[in-house]
């Protein structure tokens, strides 16, 4: 009995270890609320981040590397230069022996002739440094599944250095879709270049190549082309080197005269110049066309060669291609008009009262300049506030402008009273 006693009273001490603790209910209303402050407070804070990321950034980056800007590319005003003759390649000895220049052939020994040969190959091979191969390589899958390189190429000049790239012109009809460019110069060595952009009307381009990836010593044995003039010297007649490819075989030199400049090229927004040479070469020859100076006055072009000339080496005159060459080099967008023409000469002015200025000879289809409503014979005499005397005014007005800007052009328009001027507004695209 007392036995039952204790194990009821000991039983009775020990129920609250059975007792079940009871849970605090769970405030749905106010967890909710934590929750959405807490991610608000997130986005508060990640939008503030990136506001002050983006304000300082530039500057932090500008402060850290003020000293590593890319200098703007620009071509100095061509100065007329006197070309260097054939005499003027021979020594001080020789002009003392009375030897005379290259026509007089018959006071010429086999040795004076060796020595103006070698003083060629020296120059051409001066100018070569300037001179690259610029290969775009695709891969693809043929009939059997088997991968394989497709690769195109074509010559390229280096036109700038910016101090951390070289700037090569070429054309950019074989590489512009191209999954990788590779650059070969002149000491065979090569480097992966990018391309900058490129014209859609005369499809050329500039890549560049980053110094870096070549050596010191590589670099002492490159060089950035001397581009000349094309208009200012005597270039008909003239004595050139093509270098490049001019054969369609690979690097190769020859040598040659000018025979005809100023046939102008059907473009649009472009009075660019073809010269030819009585060079025979390929309908595929790429490089550029060099004076007895060294100095570039063509860039080698066969495309607009006419059926009957057709291997005859050809190039684009320098000195029209320069404010192209500027946009492309400083990765510049090429801001597009869509007007072909010429230049009114004085004779024209004076003898049919054509009014001095930009003749447009047609305007492309849906362009800007359609949509705006210039026509063909209209005459511009003035774009963005700028005096147009000839179309090479208008060709460089438009290359110093900005795609999508709103321009003011003034243009005369033939009447049955005469010309009259007349204000239109063009978006450019």
């Amino acid at each position: 009995m007392e036995k039952q006693n204790f194990e009821a009273q000991n039983a009775s001490s020990n129920d609250f270890v059975k007792e079940h603790i009871k849970a605090r209910p769970v405030n749905k209303a106010k967890l909710l609320k934590k929750t959405l402050m807490t991610v608000l407070s997130a986005v508060i804070f990640g939008i503030v981040f990136c506001l002050c990321f983006l304000i300082l950034e530039p500057r932090i980056d500008n402060f850290l590397h003020k000293d590593d800007e890319v200098p703007y590319i620009e071509f100095p005003e061509e100065i007329v230069e006197d070309e260097l003759l054939p005499e003027n390649m021979l020594t001080d000895e020789q002009q003392e022996q009375g030897i005379g220049p290259i026509g007089s052939m018959e006071i010429l020994d086999l040795s004076d002739y060796k020595e103006l040969q070698e003083s060629l190959a020296e120059l051409a091979d001066k100018a070569r440094r300037s001179v690259v191969s610029v290969t775009g390589i695709n891969r693809e899958n043929n009939w059997f599944e088997s991968t394989y390189e497709n690769k195109s190429f074509s010559s390229g000049v280096i036109v700038a250095d910016n101090g951390q790239q070289y700037l090569i012109l070429v054309k950019a009809t074989n590489i512009e879709k191209a999954e990788n460019i590779v650059v070969v110069f002149y000491n065979k060595k090569q480097a992966g270049g990018t391309l900058l952009q490129v014209d859609g009307q005369s499809e050329y381009g500039v890549v560049a190549v980053n110094k870096n990836d070549l050596s010191e010593t590589d670099r002492e044995n490159i060089a950035v082309a001397t581009l000349g003039s094309s208009n200012l010297s005597p270039i008909l007649g003239s004595s050139v080197i093509a270098l490049g490819n001019p054969m369609g075989t690979g690097e190769g030199i020859c040598y040659g005269n000018v025979t005809s400049v100023g046939k102008a090229l059907n473009l649009v927004d472009s009075n660019y110049k073809i010269m030819t040479t009585d060079i025979y070469g390929s309908t595929l020859a790429s490089g550029v066309l060099v004076n007895l100076n060294g100095h570039v006055i063509g860039i080698i072009d066969s495309d607009y060669n006419s059926l009957d000339l057709k291997n005859i080496v050809s190039a684009i005159g320098i000195s029209e291609m320069k404010p192209l060459i500027e946009n492309l080099s400083n990765d510049l967008p090429i801001p597009y008009l869509g007007v072909k023409g010429v230049s009114v000469t004085t004779s024209v002015n004076s003898n049919y009262g054509v009014p001095l200025g930009a003749y447009v000879t047609s305007v492309a289809m849906d362009s800007p300049a359609m949509l705006a409503g210039i026509q063909g014979g209209d005459v511009i005499t003035e774009f963005d506030g700028k005096e147009i005397h000839n179309f090479g005014d208008l060709t460089q007005a438009i290359f110093n402008s900005e795609k999508e800007k709103k321009v003011k052009v003034t243009v005369e328009r033939e009447t049955s009273n005469g010309y009259s001027d007349m204000t239109i507004r063009v978006t450019l695209k």
